[in-house]
């Protein structure tokens, strides 16, 4: 299809040839639930209201989100959720979230991005072979993982494999896919081809934490981050310049610069990052002509455009940046020092300690029986994490596997070098089939792990395939012997 059209850049108007009649889609996800984790959910809001506020049209952007924050009793605003220190909220209404509750899939986000309506079960990208689609995801990950609220996670195979079939039946132009969780690189390391028209961009690397972003320590959100550092990054930066003159690759070098905590990566294919910022975040005005699509500004110009607010997390209420329980014990009453003490894997889920801080704060500052229920509730979640974790890994380091680290650790056999090799390394299972097998055993004895849990349990099962415990059909019998008789996970919240 050809039409001519007129284009006005910087007041000149230009009459182009368009060749193709274009779409923009929109998937927005926040794979979590509950207040702890407030920032995932004002994450996708705020990119919701850029994306309309720029002109998408709302029918092509589908919301996951859990929507539980919005009304909870512990926001500090209810009805309003707020992803910075800017005062905006941000919440888009319910009206506007496609999926809710334990609607949020990872079985429906890969239906609803590859268009199949019968198994999402509601609206899903109904996107044609010259439509571009933009995807952006916030929550927490593990390495080569995903999470999800009401599911299991989601594999980095099955999502590249899903782009990959999307891909052979011509269901997209180009899609730009950015992804704010923990160890996100390891999702697309090695596993994204370059020449399906997908560039993807991580908040980290495959072997790191990503970090939130306006944390506060006083104030109403006290104890509470807003936003995590590589989303707010890119949606502030997108609200500053011209969208039409600032290309992918800008935002993505600029977003690299301004993310100090995490090292952001780009995987997939590089040419797609050089179209300009509006074909996958501002609404399809019909045609976009291959001249606007690549075009380019003056270096000046970029600079000019491309300034943005480089503090991170600085207000009046303090700063945000790397939390540790062992920096933040002091706050905590003498008594309940001494029980986090003891626990041995809480350091290796930092982003469960400000939520942690937060029902502490609340707790010194009210008698009421169920705040102070509530503080000791989450104390016991703790406790039973940390003993789930210590059991797996005590059954790991058992006789049953000591010829095989007898093997890789000559010298000494030690739960504390079992611990190195089995949580402390991150890396994505290298037999993505073995590994899905291996954690749905867990899953059905234990069920999905609570979030104290979740990057250990990952961490622990992912290095255990990749250095051969499960290796044979024996081993993974009685790996599942060993979880009906002696293991039951902390509850799920």
């Amino acid at each position: 299809m050809s039409q001519s059209v007129y284009i006005h850049i910087n007041g000149i108007e230009m009459s182009v040839k368009g060749q193709y009649l274009r779409s923009n889609w929109a998937v927005l996800v926040a794979g979590s639930s509950s207040i702890r984790n407030y920032r995932h959910q004002s994450d996708v809001f705020h990119a919701y209201q850029l994306l309309t506020k720029k002109g998408f049209q709302k029918e092509r952007i589908i919301l996951m989100a859990y929507n539980d924050v919005i009304d909870d009793e512990k926001n500090p605003f209810p009805g309003k959720m707020f992803n910075s220190e800017n005062e905006v909220n941000v919440y888009p209404g319910k009206e506007a979230i496609s999926y809710t509750g334990t609607n949020v899939t990872k079985e429906r986000f890969l239906a609803v991005l590859s268009g199949n309506k019968e198994k999402a079960g509601g609206p899903v990208v109904e996107s044609k072979e010259n439509d571009d689609i933009f995807v952006f995801y916030s929550d927490h990950g593990s390495p080569g993982v995903l999470l999800f609220p009401a599911s299991a996670s989601l594999h980095g195979d099955e999502l590249v494999n899903t782009l990959i079939e999307m891909h052979t039946q011509k269901k997209y132009r180009q899609m730009v896919i950015y992804v704010e969780a923990c160890y996100s690189g390891s999702m697309f390391h090695e596993l994204l081809p370059k020449n399906i028209s997908v560039f993807a961009l991580t908040a980290a690397n495959e072997k790191e934490n990503s970090w939130a972003q306006y944390c506060y320590d006083d104030g109403p959100f006290a104890k509470m981050c807003l936003g995590d550092e590589m989303a707010c990054h890119w949606m502030e930066h997108s609200e500053k310049v011209n969208l039409q003159l600032t290309t992918v690759k800008t935002q993505a070098e600029t977003v690299k610069k301004l993310v100090e905590l995490s090292h952001v990566q780009q995987f997939g294919d590089k040419a797609v990052a050089d179209n300009v910022l509006a074909v996958f975040q501002q609404g399809d005005a019909g045609i976009f002509p291959e001249a606007l699509i690549h075009f380019y500004t003056s270096p000046s110009s970029v600079t000019q455009q491309a300034r943005v607010n480089q503090h991170r997390a600085q207000s009046k209420y303090g700063t945000g940046g790397i939390i540790s329980l062992s920096s933040t014990l002091s706050e905590f009453d003498p008594k309940i020092q001494d029980i986090l003490k003891g626990i041995k894997f809480f350091e290796s889920a930092p982003h469960t300690v400000s939520h942690l801080r937060f029902l502490n704060h609340r707790a010194q500052r009210s008698n009421e029986p169920a705040v102070q229920a509530e503080l000791q509730t989450e104390i016991e979640h703790i406790v039973s994490a940390d003993h789930t974790v210590h059991k797996l890994l005590n059954y790991l380091s058992s006789n049953t596997h000591r010829s095989f680290f007898t093997h890789i650790l000559p010298n000494s056999i030690n739960f504390d070098r079992t611990v190195n090799q089995l949580l402390i390394k991150s890396e994505r299972a290298t037999d993505p089939n073995l590994y899905r097998r291996v954690l749905n055993i867990y899953h059905q004895h234990c069920g999905f792990p609570s979030e104290y849990e979740t990057i250990p349990i990952h961490k622990i099962l992912a290095n255990a395939c990749n250095q051969g415990l499960f290796s044979t059909e024996k081993a993974i019998q009685d790996f599942n012997i060993f979880l009906e008789n002696n293991l039951e996970s902390a509850s799920h919240f």
